[in-house]
């Protein structure tokens, strides 16, 4: 009995002592250890032996129980399952090439004695879904459908790669990387055709678009003398479009993200306050400078100054629908007036079918030309009339007549009279795009006879060219003319 009792205790002590190992987790004894099973594993066999991408493939052999990584072609592919000791399932991924089936595990690694052969499906593109059709928004998610689409290993937008969020065999989804706003680009697709790759590029091309977000302006200057470039800075300065003030349209001369450039227009008369407005996302607008001056000389008391006037060619008959010019007065007048004032009219445009565009016409140039005009539907009488005026447009090469011009544009014009000025006009009706175009000077005088007796100049500040309709065509000019 007591030999019996001691039995026990011996056993109850190593019970214990045997516990109490057990529950310290790094003295565990590794069982795979005990059972010497973690050795290299050996592939013996697979099937199928050749496949696109998704095609689930089962490998047969010893030892995968620990395999960690499967390749094919030293790509690596997905394990799909994990069926037992001697057989996994994988499935062949898109980077997938021809070549040796290979698994992998911390003792080692064995690989198939025959290749696997990928069969390539050619990605087709279908269309393209985003928030705005032929535009790709950067970090949208663009829908791209079409066919064999698990073949795609890479898209590249712009030569960007984009990521992946979501592919199957008729769909794709992307992420439109990080490029310039602006630039116009495809989308290529790359896949493998079992050992290079190959592109596939999108008929059609995207604008690539930034981000809808707000400009904000950290520097703005209270005043701007007018013809002269000022500066803004800020912040998404690239979402504006273009600036407002007192009604113009002010396009920019350069634009960054952090700043944007614009020339203060010329068409004003006098000193001028009003909200500079920008408009950005092409709707959006804010006042970058609330009461911001334009600055202007002070034009001389011996010039007659007239400024952002609008003539219209024979059919204009949007406002203002005015048609003849007296720069005497500085009156415009519509061709309803016409006989009370014909014979004060200086010029007047009419269109020019042969050359596609408008001209500036003398009143005695032909008796043609004023019966293109009407009246309530009923036309002018055809002649020419008394009054003769002749126009050039200042040449900036000739330095004789580069002061004129400067002098005209930077408002510096003290008198002007026919003993002034050593030029003389020759053409009769300069035309818009061949004698003229905004930005350019032209002189134009008064004769009677041969003898000049009165001169001015026309500053061209806009040409409005209807080429559906050419006499519904503008321009858009400042007068100087002698007093």
């Amino acid at each position: 009995m007591k030999k019996y009792i001691n039995y026990l205790y011996i056993v109850s002590s190593l019970l214990l002592i045997t516990l109490s190992y057990g529950c310290d987790e790094s003295s565990q004894m590794d069982t795979n250890d005990i059972k010497g099973s973690v050795v290299e594993p050996a592939v013996t066999s697979f099937y199928p032996s050749s496949g696109v991408a998704g095609t689930e493939v089962m490998i047969t052999g010893e030892n995968f129980s620990s395999v960690e990584s499967v390749y094919v072609g030293n790509q690596q592919v997905k394990i799909k399952n994990r069926i037992s000791n001697t057989q996994i399932l994988i499935e062949i991924t898109s980077n997938a090439v021809n070549g040796k089936i290979k698994v992998k595990n911390t003792k080692g690694e064995s690989e198939s004695n025959s290749n696997f052969t990928i069969k390539v499906n050619v990605p087709v593109i279908g269309s393209f879904t985003s928030a705005e059709a032929g535009k790709f928004t950067i970090g949208e998610i663009i829908k791209l459908e079409g066919e064999n689409l698990k073949s795609v290993t890479n898209i590249l937008v712009g030569d960007i790669a984009a990521k992946k969020i979501f592919t199957s065999d008729t769909e794709i989804k992307f992420t439109v990387p990080q490029l310039t706003p602006g630039i116009s680009t495809t989308v290529k697709l790359q896949y493998l055709n079992g050992e290079n790759t190959e592109n596939i590029e999108s008929n059609e091309n995207f604008t690539i678009l930034r981000p809808l977000t707000s400009p904000t302006v950290t520097s703005c200057p209270a005043n701007a003398l007018f013809g002269t470039s000022t500066t803004l800075e800020g912040t998404n300065m690239d979402v504006v479009n273009h600036a407002i003030f007192a009604g113009n349209v002010i396009n920019f001369t350069s634009q960054s993200e952090s700043e944007i450039q614009l020339t203060i227009p010329r068409n004003f008369g006098v000193n001028t306050t009003g909200d500079l407005i920008l408009v950005y996302n092409a709707t959006e607008q804010m006042v970058a400078k609330k009461d911001f001056e334009v600055t202007v000389p002070v034009i001389a008391n011996t010039i007659n100054f007239y400024y952002g006037l609008t003539l219209g060619a024979e059919k204009t008959s949007a406002s203002p629908a005015q048609h003849f010019f007296n720069p005497e007065s500085g009156s415009m007048y519509s061709a309803c007036q016409y006989e009370a004032i014909k014979a004060n009219i200086y010029f007047f445009i009419t269109s020019y079918s042969t050359g596609s565009t408008i001209q500036l016409n003398n009143p005695n140039n032909t008796a043609t030309q004023t019966s293109r005009f009407a009246c309530d539907g009923t036309s002018l009488t055809g002649e020419k009339l008394p009054t003769i005026v002749k126009f050039k447009k200042l040449n900036i090469g000739s330095s004789s007549e580069k002061v004129f011009y400067d002098k005209v544009i930077n408002r510096t014009l003290e008198e002007i009279n026919p003993s002034l000025i050593s030029i003389t006009a020759g053409t009769s009706t300069p035309r818009a795009g061949t004698d003229f175009n905004v930005g350019d000077v032209l002189l134009f005088q008064k004769f009677n006879g041969t003898t000049i007796v009165k001169v001015g100049f026309i500053e061209i500040t806009g040409i409005d060219l209807n080429s559906a309709s050419l006499g519904e065509s503008t321009i858009t000019f400042n007068c100087f003319f002698q007093k």
